[in-house]
């Protein structure tokens, strides 16, 4: 019998998309909660709070997956962003449970030159 969640329910697909967005686009720009982080030329990394458990989320993206262009132009982009929090908050899980399977769509990241 799997360990039950002390978080309570997973958000449903359509809430944690609205948990990420709100939590990359926060009222104050200058300290989003999870924020896009280039790691080089072709891949960039979502990292910050995950917006349902509080501990620290880090999502590798790349733009060769992506697109065939840079996706830094695209406006929203669908990635799989799960929480991947340590040590997770149930037996033998890695993050919360958020997001877990599901592709949503988010703020693309943006480039320092915008």
């Amino acid at each position: 019998m799997p360990t039950p969640n002390p978080l309570g329910p997973v958000p449903s697909p359509q809430e944690w998309q609205e948990l990420v967005r709100s939590a990359i686009r926060e009222i104050d720009e200058s300290k989003p909660r999870l924020r896009w982080t280039a790691r080089d030329e072709i891949r960039w990394d979502l990292n910050g709070e995950c917006p349902h458990c509080g501990d620290y989320m880090s999502v590798l993206v790349s733009g060769v997956i992506l697109a065939d262009s840079p996706f830094e132009s695209a406006d929203l982009i669908e990635i799989l962003a799960e929480c991947s929090c340590e040590p997770g908050h149930s037996e033998g899980r890695r993050g919360c449970g958020a997001g877990r399977g599901d592709y949503i769509r988010v703020p693309a990241p943006r480039t320092s030159t915008e």
